[in-house]
């Protein structure tokens, strides 16, 4: 290995990846191995340096602006099929890593990656590149010796080394060879991440390996391939009665154990199986996504008819996601305004400000486009465009009103200033403004989301629990939080009168408030005979249809 990495010395190499803190990580780390590292911001000045100059060597992120690396492997390899090309990426679940082994890229490496995965790797492109320096004038008297390396190096590509299974590379290639529908059958360890983050690789990668020895033992004469991670699959005819597989895996894998550090460790396991053609793979993966999504650890389950349904959730996510971006680029999201009233004397107290994503003419509830939001990372631009638009509509008035905030507002920090900059502009002061919290910030023992929250009330604006009692509730961070308001979720609202259990907790919920001189408020009051109950049970303040409906404009009576 060392004579190897005496050679890399003199090798030009482009590293290019548009995060600058592990842009300079990485060519620190490069330097160990490259005397001569050139680095580019993206796609675009990667390819103008790539034409202007000769590298041995191309690393890329995957995921960039102007031009991804899969974009950028394109162009070089249209200019060069030869070139030496490695694909970084941090997306181990994502299709974007199957893009990334499907591409034309010479290998790929997993953020952050392992040293000797990634010496194994590079050494393999210097023994590709070795041979391919080899003059002309001696391929014919070394033509046997060489057949044997490529033999070497197609078995190595086609085996995974640390399971002795095939390997993704040649579960690719054994799928173009399928001219009629099989049964894929594909077996995750939940949770496997968390046996390396506590008990180390070493012993990760002892479950694996024990973990495929076992796998090999239920079906002997079956292919069994590693895909990546955790995640094995098998290949089966349509002969075989797939529900009697899958049988078989729940009986045999509820026995898999591994002894770590003399402590006896069971598994659970996740197996989907899907039918078809070379289209397995991209059925695996839709309902993989969608499995993991529903954060489900433990499934023995065949998808057939299914497949079209998840496929579509999927699409409909996915239009919600852009309709979500549009929206916030576009200043599309709109304060709605929803009465909250004192159930002693029905008036107005304040409104609470619900988000509304408009669509041509149409408002859309957030119902739709929270989620979506969540995942395209744009929680906060949409409080923030919340904030200010509702700010603006009660402006120099003495409204109060209620905002819903999320963790990613407090994880970003800018509430504070945000906050006190919106009420300057106008002309309104904190105490017309409370924040609205939801159970699981309270809950997360969390500082720095404390802290803020703290000098919020300080500076005089209302704090409140929404949703409270849907979740795990932290009681003593309750305390510490000490709220103005606890409102209680509209789940056990709206059948109090005909629920037992739903009035226990609302009572119990009232108790602990009033044990923290906090007001309560009833969510989803929808009729009379709701709002005499919450007003029957000594809650302060009510919210629903039956007062007002959500709308764009504030009405000033109910």
């Amino acid at each position: 290995m060392e004579s190897i990495f005496k050679k890399t010395k003199s090798y030009n190499v482009l590293l290019v990846d548009d995060e600058e803190e592990i842009r300079e990580g990485m060519k620190t780390l490069l330097k160990k191995f490259f005397n001569n590292v050139d680095i580019a911001v993206n796609g675009k000045e990667a390819l103008t340096k790539y034409i202007k100059n000769n590298y041995d060597i191309v690393i890329t992120d995957l995921t960039m602006p102007k031009m991804s690396g899969i974009e950028l492997t394109e162009k070089i390899k249209e200019l060069n099929p030869f070139q030496k090309i490695i694909i970084l990426t941090a997306h181990q679940d994502k299709e974007d890593l199957l893009d990334a082994i499907s591409s034309q890229a010479d290998g790929f490496l997993i953020k952050p990656f392992n040293m000797d995965i990634f010496k194994k790797l590079i050494s393999k492109i210097v023994n590709q590149r070795e041979l391919e320096k080899i003059d002309e004038n001696y391929r014919d008297s070394l033509e046997k010796s060489l057949l044997k390396k490529t033999e070497k190096l197609k078995e190595s590509f086609f085996k995974d080394e640390l399971t002795d299974t095939y390997s993704f590379n040649k579960l690719k290639e054994d799928l173009k060879s399928i001219d009629e529908d099989i049964y894929f059958v594909g077996i995750d360890i939940s949770n496997f991440r968390k046996i390396n983050s506590i008990f180390g690789i070493e012993n990760g990668n002892l479950v694996l390996k024990k973990a495929a020895d076992f796998l090999k033992t239920i079906f002997p004469k079956a292919s069994l391939y590693r895909l990546q991670d955790s995640n094995f699959a098998y290949l089966f005819s349509k002969d075989n009665n797939i529900h009697s597989i899958l049988e078989r895996l729940k009986n045999r894998l509820s026995q898999f154990k591994v002894n770590i550090h003399s402590i006896e460790m069971k598994f659970t396991f996740k197996v989907l199986s899907v039918v078809g053609k070379e289209d397995v793979l991209e059925k695996y993966n839709i309902v993989n996504s969608f499995i993991k999504d529903k954060r489900i650890k433990q499934i023995y389950q065949y998808f057939d008819e299914k497949i079209d349904h998840i496929k579509k959730t999927q699409e409909d996510r996915l239009f919600w996601v852009n309709k979500s971006v549009e929206a916030v680029n576009t200043s599309k999201v709109e304060p709605f305004f929803q009465a909250i009233v004192d159930n002693k004397t029905k008036e107005i107290i304040k409104y609470e400000v619900l988000a509304r994503l408009k669509d041509g003419n149409e408002y859309v509830s957030p119902y739709f486009f929270i989620e979506p939001s969540k995942e395209a990372g744009i929680l906060a631009p949409i409080t923030k465009m919340i904030i200010e638009k509702s700010f603006k509509k009660i402006a120099n008035t003495d409204y109060h009103i209620s905002i819903n905030i999320t963790v990613y507002d407090l994880e970003e920090g800018y509430l504070e200033e945000f906050l006190e900059e919106k009420l300057k502009e106008n002309n309104l002061t904190a105490n017309q403004i409370t924040i609205e919290i939801l159970e699981g910030i309270e809950s997360e023992n969390n500082n720095k989301h404390l802290t803020q929250l703290l000098r919020l009330k300080e500076k005089g604006f209302v704090i409140a629990i929404d949703d409270f009692g849907t979740g795990y509730s932290n009681f003593q961070r309750v305390h510490q939080i000490h709220p103005d308001f606890i409102k209680i979720d509209g789940i056990y609202i709206k059948d109090i009168t005909t629920n037992e259990n739903s009035l226990k907790i609302t009572k119990a919920i009232i108790n602990f408030a009033k044990s923290i001189d906090a007001k309560t408020i009833a969510e989803f009051v929808e009729n009379e005979e709701i709002y005499k109950k919450v007003t029957e049970l000594g809650i302060d303040y009510s919210q629903g249809y039956y007062f007002s409906k959500p709308s764009l404009e504030i009405k000033e009576k109910v």
